[in-house]
């Protein structure tokens, strides 16, 4: 299956993309007269929206992911030869943005910096490609060296991984580096959310790397009844990334991939 595939399918399996397409048939199927069971599905995918769209259910599944590798100092890491920082942290430069933007997940090349900084880690190997390609021809896996660069990283203790368009293919190209290096130790970065994932591919690709979350975050804690359950757009996006990263696990899994 293609990657554009996997994209449009996953737009139509996660809350937004599935209620809409639902609701669109429960409108078609009313128009030829059945009223009582439409009104009952458009009742329930209303309930299952509005609580994917609450603070207190967006918490708990972002928290049944980000626990299993809490985020962590940098001290606890053990010395190892790699860190390996997986793409999905910023976007190369094009014609609207001169310059490389960093996205949410932007804490990944900022913890990159830490750890090779704290002298965790003896080489740093950027790993992203671009999905479906970029105004400029650069990747994002040379944006995210760019930017270490600037930020006082010699660029001889970099490696970059140009090829990837998802998690699988970071694990499986980063493999091929791995080997060619001679490395036996790593550090795996990314979002705690997106890592239960990520570890368990890497892991099956042979690689022998410990996890090092972060961008942790998303929880409901603190905020005053009844905001925890209303329904708020950020809430629905963290519950989306959420249930993407479970999904995308059991189907990784089932192609033998995790």
């Amino acid at each position: 299956m293609s990657i554009l595939a996997d994209k449009v399918l996953s737009v139509l399996a996660f809350p937004l993309g599935l209620v809409l397409l639902t609701l669109l048939i429960v409108t078609i199927a009313s128009l030829w007269r059945h009223p009582r069971p439409t009104a009952i599905l458009s009742m329930v995918l209303t309930l299952v929206l509005w609580s994917l769209s609450t603070p207190y259910v967006a918490g708990y599944l972002t928290a049944s992911l980000e626990d299993q590798f809490p985020a962590l100092r940098v001290e606890t890491y053990p010395d190892s030869d790699v860190a390996i920082v997986l793409g999905g942290a910023m976007g190369p430069p094009g014609d609207v943005n001169p310059y490389p933007d960093l996205s949410e997940a932007g804490d990944r090349v900022l913890h990159a910096y830490r750890i090779f900084k704290a002298g965790k880690a003896k080489m740093l190997l950027l790993s992203g490609g671009a999905t479906f390609g970029s105004g400029t021809g650069q990747v994002e896996a040379e944006a995210m060296a760019d930017l270490l660069v600037s930020l006082g990283i010699d660029r001889s203790a970099i490696l970059v991984e140009p090829r990837s368009r998802n998690t699988y293919e970071n694990a499986i190209f980063s493999r091929d580096i791995w080997k060619q290096k001679g490395f036996s130790s790593g550090l795996l970065v990314t979002s705690a959310l997106h890592m239960p994932r990520s570890v368990a591919i890497f892991h099956k690709a042979g690689m022998a790397v410990v996890p090092a979350s972060t961008d942790a975050g998303g929880r409901a804690g603190g905020l005053p009844f009844p905001l925890p359950v209303l329904p708020d757009a950020a809430s629905l996006m963290l519950s989306t990334k959420a249930l993407k990263e479970w999904l995308g696990l059991y189907v990784y899994r089932w192609r033998g991939w995790a």
